[in-house]
Protein backbone atom coordinates (compact mmCIF):
# COMPACT_ATOMS: atom_id res chain seq x y z
CA UNK A 1 0.00 0.00 0.00
CA UNK A 2 2.88 2.39 0.76
CA UNK A 3 4.39 1.77 -2.66
CA UNK A 4 0.97 2.33 -4.24
CA UNK A 5 0.56 5.65 -2.42
CA UNK A 6 3.99 6.84 -3.53
CA UNK A 7 3.28 5.89 -7.13
CA UNK A 8 -0.11 7.64 -7.09
CA UNK A 9 1.52 10.83 -5.84
CA UNK A 10 4.18 10.85 -8.54
CA UNK A 11 2.07 9.37 -11.37
CA UNK A 12 1.29 11.13 -14.61
CA UNK A 13 -2.19 11.80 -15.94
CA UNK A 14 -2.29 8.79 -18.26
CA UNK A 15 -0.90 6.38 -15.63
CA UNK A 16 -3.26 4.28 -13.52
CA UNK A 17 -2.31 2.00 -10.67
CA UNK A 18 -4.17 -0.75 -8.80
CA UNK A 19 -3.28 -3.06 -5.92
CA UNK A 20 -3.91 -6.75 -6.56
CA UNK A 21 -3.16 -9.70 -4.32
CA UNK A 22 -2.49 -13.24 -5.53
CA UNK A 23 -1.71 -15.93 -3.00
CA UNK A 24 -1.36 -19.16 -4.98
CA UNK A 25 -1.41 -22.23 -2.75
CA UNK A 26 0.44 -23.40 0.33
CA UNK A 27 1.09 -26.70 -1.48
CA UNK A 28 4.24 -26.55 -3.53
CA UNK A 29 4.62 -27.93 -7.01
CA UNK A 30 2.56 -27.85 -10.18
CA UNK A 31 -0.79 -27.29 -8.44
CA UNK A 32 0.51 -24.20 -6.64
CA UNK A 33 1.85 -22.76 -9.92
CA UNK A 34 -1.46 -23.39 -11.69
CA UNK A 35 -3.38 -21.71 -8.87
CA UNK A 36 -1.12 -18.67 -9.01
CA UNK A 37 -1.43 -18.37 -12.82
CA UNK A 38 -5.22 -18.70 -12.60
CA UNK A 39 -5.43 -15.89 -10.04
CA UNK A 40 -3.11 -13.70 -12.11
CA UNK A 41 -5.20 -14.28 -15.23
CA UNK A 42 -8.35 -13.30 -13.33
CA UNK A 43 -6.69 -10.09 -12.14
CA UNK A 44 -5.54 -9.21 -15.66
CA UNK A 45 -9.04 -9.77 -16.98
CA UNK A 46 -10.39 -7.25 -14.46
CA UNK A 47 -7.50 -4.80 -14.89
CA UNK A 48 -5.46 -5.28 -18.10
CA UNK A 49 -2.16 -3.95 -16.78
CA UNK A 50 0.74 -3.16 -19.11
CA UNK A 51 3.37 -3.91 -16.46
CA UNK A 52 3.64 -5.13 -12.88
CA UNK A 53 5.56 -4.10 -9.79
CA UNK A 54 6.01 -7.31 -7.82
CA UNK A 55 5.98 -7.02 -4.02
CA UNK A 56 6.71 -10.24 -2.13
CA UNK A 57 7.88 -11.42 1.24
CA UNK A 58 8.56 -15.06 0.41
CA UNK A 59 11.61 -17.08 -0.43
CA UNK A 60 9.93 -18.39 -3.59
CA UNK A 61 10.45 -15.18 -5.58
CA UNK A 62 12.65 -17.02 -8.07
CA UNK A 63 9.82 -19.47 -8.81
CA UNK A 64 7.00 -16.90 -8.91
CA UNK A 65 8.73 -14.29 -11.05
CA UNK A 66 8.94 -16.36 -14.31
CA UNK A 67 5.25 -17.26 -14.04
CA UNK A 68 4.23 -13.59 -13.80
CA UNK A 69 6.65 -12.47 -16.52
CA UNK A 70 5.12 -15.04 -18.89
CA UNK A 71 1.82 -13.10 -18.68
CA UNK A 72 2.83 -9.48 -18.16
CA UNK A 73 6.17 -7.57 -17.96
CA UNK A 74 7.61 -7.03 -14.48
CA UNK A 75 9.24 -3.61 -14.22
CA UNK A 76 10.26 -3.81 -10.56
CA UNK A 77 10.59 -6.27 -7.68
CA UNK A 78 10.28 -5.18 -4.06
CA UNK A 79 10.84 -7.53 -1.14
CA UNK A 80 9.59 -6.77 2.35
CA UNK A 81 10.62 -8.44 5.60
CA UNK A 82 8.07 -9.13 8.35
CA UNK A 83 9.21 -10.27 11.81
CA UNK A 84 11.13 -13.30 10.59
CA UNK A 85 14.16 -13.91 8.46
CA UNK A 86 14.28 -15.56 5.09
CA UNK A 87 16.30 -18.48 6.47
CA UNK A 88 13.60 -19.30 9.04
CA UNK A 89 10.93 -19.30 6.34
CA UNK A 90 13.05 -21.51 4.10
CA UNK A 91 13.67 -23.93 6.98
CA UNK A 92 9.95 -24.14 7.75
CA UNK A 93 9.11 -24.78 4.09
CA UNK A 94 11.86 -27.39 3.81
CA UNK A 95 10.61 -29.14 6.95
CA UNK A 96 7.03 -29.19 5.63
CA UNK A 97 8.27 -30.59 2.33
CA UNK A 98 10.17 -33.39 4.08
CA UNK A 99 7.14 -34.09 6.26
CA UNK A 100 4.93 -34.36 3.19
CA UNK A 101 7.45 -36.73 1.57
CA UNK A 102 7.48 -38.94 4.66
CA UNK A 103 3.68 -39.14 4.72
CA UNK A 104 3.04 -39.63 0.99
CA UNK A 105 6.07 -41.68 -0.11
CA UNK A 106 5.50 -45.41 0.64
CA UNK A 107 9.24 -45.99 0.91
CA UNK A 108 9.46 -43.80 4.02
CA UNK A 109 5.91 -44.03 5.36
CA UNK A 110 6.29 -47.78 5.97
CA UNK A 111 9.10 -47.06 8.44
CA UNK A 112 8.11 -43.72 9.94
CA UNK A 113 4.35 -44.38 10.15
CA UNK A 114 3.83 -48.13 9.64
CA UNK A 115 6.12 -49.45 12.39
CA UNK A 116 4.93 -47.02 15.10
CA UNK A 117 1.36 -47.80 14.03
CA UNK A 118 1.92 -51.53 14.61
CA UNK A 119 3.50 -50.79 17.99
CA UNK A 120 0.53 -48.64 19.06
CA UNK A 121 -1.93 -51.33 17.94
CA UNK A 122 -0.08 -53.97 19.96
CA UNK A 123 0.02 -51.68 23.00
CA UNK A 124 -3.71 -51.04 22.65
CA UNK A 125 -4.49 -54.77 22.47
CA UNK A 126 -2.28 -55.51 25.48
CA UNK A 127 -3.91 -52.67 27.39
CA UNK A 128 -7.39 -53.97 26.54
CA UNK A 129 -6.44 -57.47 27.68
CA UNK A 130 -4.74 -56.09 30.80
CA UNK A 131 -1.41 -57.59 29.69
CA UNK A 132 0.68 -54.43 29.83
CA UNK A 133 3.28 -56.36 31.82
CA UNK A 134 4.25 -58.04 28.54
CA UNK A 135 4.47 -54.77 26.60
CA UNK A 136 8.27 -54.65 26.71
CA UNK A 137 8.65 -58.19 25.38
CA UNK A 138 6.08 -57.58 22.63
CA UNK A 139 7.72 -54.33 21.49
CA UNK A 140 11.16 -55.97 21.52
CA UNK A 141 9.90 -58.87 19.37
CA UNK A 142 8.24 -56.52 16.87
CA UNK A 143 11.27 -54.22 16.63
CA UNK A 144 13.62 -57.19 16.32
CA UNK A 145 11.49 -58.78 13.60
CA UNK A 146 11.41 -55.50 11.70
CA UNK A 147 15.20 -55.13 11.89
CA UNK A 148 15.71 -58.73 10.71
CA UNK A 149 13.34 -58.24 7.77
CA UNK A 150 15.00 -54.99 6.73
CA UNK A 151 18.53 -56.17 7.43
CA UNK A 152 18.29 -59.41 5.44
CA UNK A 153 16.01 -57.84 2.80
CA UNK A 154 13.36 -60.48 3.44
CA UNK A 155 10.63 -58.14 2.19
CA UNK A 156 12.48 -57.80 -1.13
CA UNK A 157 12.91 -61.56 -1.31
CA UNK A 158 9.19 -62.08 -0.68
CA UNK A 159 8.29 -59.56 -3.38
CA UNK A 160 10.59 -61.27 -5.88
CA UNK A 161 9.11 -64.68 -4.98
CA UNK A 162 5.55 -63.42 -5.46
CA UNK A 163 6.56 -61.84 -8.76
CA UNK A 164 8.16 -65.13 -9.86
CA UNK A 165 4.96 -67.03 -9.00
CA UNK A 166 2.84 -64.58 -11.00
CA UNK A 167 5.16 -64.70 -14.02
CA UNK A 168 5.97 -68.42 -13.80
CA UNK A 169 5.26 -70.48 -16.90
CA UNK A 170 5.52 -74.29 -16.64
CA UNK A 171 8.20 -76.03 -18.73
CA UNK A 172 7.29 -78.39 -21.60
CA UNK A 173 5.45 -81.60 -20.75
CA UNK A 174 8.49 -83.79 -21.39
CA UNK A 175 10.59 -81.75 -18.99
CA UNK A 176 7.85 -82.00 -16.35
CA UNK A 177 7.82 -85.82 -16.66
CA UNK A 178 11.60 -86.05 -16.35
CA UNK A 179 11.66 -83.66 -13.39
CA UNK A 180 8.86 -85.42 -11.52
CA UNK A 181 10.43 -88.86 -12.06
CA UNK A 182 13.82 -87.56 -10.92
CA UNK A 183 12.28 -86.11 -7.73
CA UNK A 184 10.36 -89.32 -7.01
CA UNK A 185 13.44 -91.47 -7.68
CA UNK A 186 15.64 -89.39 -5.38
CA UNK A 187 13.06 -89.62 -2.59
CA UNK A 188 12.92 -93.43 -2.99
CA UNK A 189 16.71 -93.63 -2.83
CA UNK A 190 16.77 -91.52 0.34
CA UNK A 191 14.06 -93.67 1.94
CA UNK A 192 15.96 -96.84 1.04
CA UNK A 193 19.16 -95.40 2.52
CA UNK A 194 17.30 -94.41 5.68
CA UNK A 195 15.82 -97.91 6.10
CA UNK A 196 19.23 -99.48 5.51
CA UNK A 197 20.89 -97.18 8.04
CA UNK A 198 18.17 -97.88 10.62
CA UNK A 199 18.63 -101.64 10.16
CA UNK A 200 22.40 -101.32 10.60
CA UNK A 201 21.95 -99.24 13.76
CA UNK A 202 19.66 -101.90 15.24
CA UNK A 203 22.05 -104.84 14.74
CA UNK A 204 25.35 -103.06 15.37
CA UNK A 205 26.93 -103.39 18.81
CA UNK A 206 28.56 -100.60 20.75
CA UNK A 207 31.75 -102.60 21.34
CA UNK A 208 34.73 -101.28 19.39
CA UNK A 209 36.47 -104.71 19.54
CA UNK A 210 33.78 -106.48 17.53
CA UNK A 211 32.84 -103.60 15.22
CA UNK A 212 35.33 -104.40 12.47
CA UNK A 213 34.36 -108.06 12.50
CA UNK A 214 30.73 -106.97 12.00
CA UNK A 215 31.42 -104.76 8.97
CA UNK A 216 30.60 -107.43 6.33
CA UNK A 217 27.35 -108.38 8.07
CA UNK A 218 26.43 -104.70 8.51
CA UNK A 219 26.99 -104.04 4.81
CA UNK A 220 24.86 -107.04 3.98
CA UNK A 221 22.10 -105.85 6.31
CA UNK A 222 22.19 -102.40 4.74
CA UNK A 223 21.94 -103.78 1.22
CA UNK A 224 19.21 -106.21 2.24
CA UNK A 225 17.00 -103.45 3.62
CA UNK A 226 17.76 -100.67 1.10
CA UNK A 227 18.57 -102.25 -2.24
CA UNK A 228 14.95 -102.75 -3.23
CA UNK A 229 13.92 -99.09 -2.86
CA UNK A 230 17.22 -97.77 -4.22
CA UNK A 231 16.84 -99.94 -7.34
CA UNK A 232 13.24 -98.76 -7.80
CA UNK A 233 14.36 -95.13 -7.43
CA UNK A 234 17.05 -95.53 -10.07
CA UNK A 235 14.56 -97.22 -12.39
CA UNK A 236 12.05 -94.39 -11.90
CA UNK A 237 14.71 -91.78 -12.78
CA UNK A 238 15.84 -93.65 -15.89
CA UNK A 239 12.23 -94.32 -16.94
CA UNK A 240 11.39 -90.63 -16.76
CA UNK A 241 14.39 -89.71 -18.89
CA UNK A 242 13.55 -92.47 -21.37
CA UNK A 243 9.98 -91.20 -21.70
CA UNK A 244 11.30 -87.69 -22.24
CA UNK A 245 13.69 -88.82 -24.98
CA UNK A 246 10.97 -90.92 -26.60
CA UNK A 247 8.43 -88.08 -26.70
CA UNK A 248 11.02 -85.62 -27.97
CA UNK A 249 12.13 -88.00 -30.71
CA UNK A 250 8.52 -88.79 -31.61
CA UNK A 251 7.62 -85.08 -31.87
CA UNK A 252 10.69 -84.55 -34.05
CA UNK A 253 9.62 -87.33 -36.41
CA UNK A 254 6.07 -85.94 -36.62
CA UNK A 255 7.32 -82.47 -37.45
CA UNK A 256 9.63 -83.95 -40.12
CA UNK A 257 6.69 -85.83 -41.70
Amino acid sequence: VRIYDNLKKSSKEYEEYEVATIAGSDLHGVEADRQLVAELTEVLNEFPATDVILVTDGYTDEMVLPLIESRVPVTSVRRIVIQHSKSIEESAALFSRYLKTIVTNPRYSRIVLGLPGILFIVLGVLWYLDWLAYAGQALAIIAGAFLVVRGFRLDKTAQNFIKWIKEYSPPPFTVQIAGFSALAGILLIFVGGYLGGTAVANVATASADTFFTQVPSLIGEFLLQSTYLIAIGICVILSGRAVRWFLRANSGLNSAD
